[in-house]
């Protein structure tokens, strides 16, 4: 790794800077400094809470890791085409899942649980599983901001999601979001399993991830006279659900295994592995010559800060509320959470009306009768990649190409995972002649989606010297699904492509040529 101290000691020298700037950190680095950081964590959480808490807790975060990246990769895949994320050169995998992402998880789940129970005792709060969890969302949403900056400028990984390029954040926002709630899918679970809590909370705490994942999968309107989405119950319900629970918590669940402020050992651990989190980051950007988002290290720094000088711990002076109470706070949180959301539920609504209808009449060759609707949807949600693309397929279809490139370039720019856009474009660029624009739009596709032979298609004629006198590759065909076998079909009729057509309809059962649209 580059030192923070050497980036800034070449500002005298304009050419050594230049050389520099542009640079990202190489993956080996990343690697030993995020393990190193994470040795220096479980070494102080071993010397605090014991061995065999400390062995529990990285099975506990190595097992959320796994499911949690297996989860979303299927839901993803069932719902947006691809991954919302990749990694740009893992160097090693554990069941097809990242090793660097399995101790990222790790290591941020460990600093945010350790943040929590800090702040709580400093500030006279009980340390009990639900107040941790709330107090440590907010301390992931911190080691969020660091890490995804430094991730997304220098290209540790990219996101397929929408995401500024310029401004003070680079990355999907949405992201703040759901390192938020890896505390509730997995921190409040692990505590209350760890503190022996009633069965009936350990169970409950369990159903925490799996109900997020499961808004996720409900993101469009449910049915009824509200517009709400499983969406927005789930993000609404469970901090308000966490809220209740942590206002009627007490007895032995208050406090938490970790000792005082004052008898704590080996403190200046978890701030030096923040301090190598922080500088790794500011590295980075130097590096890739963004100094201007150093600032985006700053919350978690204090973190680590505040964890190496809090020494004051007033005596808690909370009284629990009564169960109904309790209930009653988590009605009353529900129901103004689901309120606010309710105008834009409403915009949502109509949104997908709009792009349902306009989506269903440009399949079915009505596309300038689904101009209007698709319209809507783009007033209603600007910047949306599925509306833009699909206006940008009936332009294409009319023949009117310079508007189809329009809306096909602005619907890869605002999420470059899509499947549909990325086809359509690349499908334009060969049409047009223009080989090596749609060459670095597959190649950069291919890293999203590398199994999706109707890619490689593409990538194969941005490539091809026959002219089209020879088929694609037979074990690029013969590895193809049958939803991909019909999109190559449809791909090489609209680039006359008749050898590849006849290949595909031997593969197809009875001969007969499968469908395929954009």
């Amino acid at each position: 790794m580059v030192a923070l101290w050497q980036v800034v000691g070449v500002a005298g020298a304009p050419g050594a800077l230049a050389a520099l700037v542009g640079r990202t950190l190489p993956p080996s680095a990343l690697a030993a400094l995020s393990a190193a950081a994470l040795l220096l964590l479980l070494d102080h959480r071993r010397a605090n809470t014991g061995g065999g808490e400390t062995i529990a807790f990285v099975v506990a975060s190595v097992g959320y890791g796994f499911v949690r990246s297996r989860s979303i990769g299927a839901l993803a895949e069932a719902h947006l085409g691809g991954m919302p994320y990749r990694l740009g050169a893992p160097l090693a995998r554990v069941a097809g899942v990242p090793l660097q992402e399995l101790v990222g998880w790790t290591l941020a789940a460990g600093l945010a649980g350790y943040f929590a129970d800090r702040l709580l005792r400093r500030f006279g709060q009980p340390t009990d599983p639900y107040r941790t969890t709330l107090i440590a969302g907010l301390a992931m949403a911190a080691i969020c901001l660091t890490t995804e900056t430094a991730a997304v400028v220098g290209g540790w990984w990219s996101w397929s999601l929408a995401h500024a390029t310029a401004g003070p954040l680079r990355f999907p926002p949405i992201a703040l979001l759901d390192w938020s709630f890896v505390a509730i899918d997995f921190l409040l679970p692990f505590e209350l399993w760890r503190r022996r809590a009633p069965w009936g909370a350990r169970f409950a705490g369990l159903l925490a991830f799996p109900l997020h994942l499961a808004g996720h999968a409900f993101a469009a309107p449910l049915p009824g006279p509200l517009p709400l989405s499983g969406f927005d119950l789930v993000h609404v319900g469970l901090p308000a659900g966490l809220l209740a629970a942590a206002a009627a918590a007490g007895g032995p669940l208050a406090v938490s295994r970790w000792p005082s402020l004052r008898e704590e050992t080996l403190r200046g651990r978890p701030a030096a592995a923040v301090a190598i989190l922080v500088t790794t980051a500011a590295a980075q950007l130097f590096l890739a010559g963004e100094p201007a988002l150093v600032w985006t290290a700053l919350p978690l720094g204090l973190l680590g800060v505040f964890a190496v000088t809090a020494r004051r711990e007033p005596r808690p002076g909370w009284r629990p509320l009564s169960r109904t109470r309790a209930f009653a706070l988590f009605a009353g949180l529900l129901v103004a959470g689901l309120g606010l959301r309710l105008p834009t539920a409403f915009r949502a609504r109509e949104f997908e009306r709009a792009l349902h209808e306009g989506a269903r009449l440009a399949a079915s060759g009505h596309g300038r009768e689904a101009r209007a609707p698709l319209e809507r949807a783009l007033e209603l949600r600007p910047g949306h990649s599925e509306a833009l693309w699909l206006i940008g397929w009936t332009e294409l279809e009319a023949g009117r190409k310079a508007a189809a490139r329009t809306h096909l370039e602005a619907a890869v720019a605002a999420r470059a995972g899509s499947l549909e856009a990325v086809r359509l474009l690349a499908r334009l660029d060969l049409e047009e002649g223009r080989k090596a624009e749609a060459a670095a739009l597959l190649h950069n596709a291919l890293t999203l989606h590398p199994g999706r032979r109707d890619l490689r298609y593409l990538a194969w004629k941005a490539e091809e010297k026959s002219f089209g006198t020879e088929p694609a590759p037979a074990d690029l065909l013969a590895g193809a699904s049958p939803t991909e076998l019909g999109e190559i079909f449809a791909l090489a009729r609209a680039l006359g492509d008749r050898e590849t057509q006849s290949a595909v309809r031997a593969l197809a059962i009875g001969g007969e040529g499968p469908g395929g649209g954009p």
